[in-house]
């Protein structure tokens, strides 16, 4: 809702799924659009064009520890190759 806020328009939404997969089969069978994350794992079979969004919406990211655990030499390391690797990706 909010990217097509930002590009303009509110959609007319008439079905709503929770599972990406369901969502790939509603668009399969011209019943919408959808803003799928790659990493979801869809049939492979569908007659679906996923297509990049440059510039568009992002993802934010979250690290959780137990109380006190950053401290920990390993997960220290973990979290700094993590803020890292957020600085410098592209997509």
């Amino acid at each position: 809702m909010s990217a097509c806020g930002a590009a303009g328009f509110t959609p007319s939404v008439v079905h709503h799924a929770v599972e990406w997969n369901v969502t790939a089969h509603l668009v399969a069978h011209r019943l919408g659009v959808a803003l799928i994350p790659r990493l979801a794992h869809l049939t492979p079979d569908l007659p679906i064009t996923r297509v990049r969004c440059e510039g568009g919406p992002h993802r934010k990211l979250l690290t959780c520890t137990r109380a006190g655990a950053q401290e920990r030499p390993a997960v220290a390391a973990a979290l700094r190759v993590l803020r890292d690797l957020a600085r410098t990706a592209t997509a």
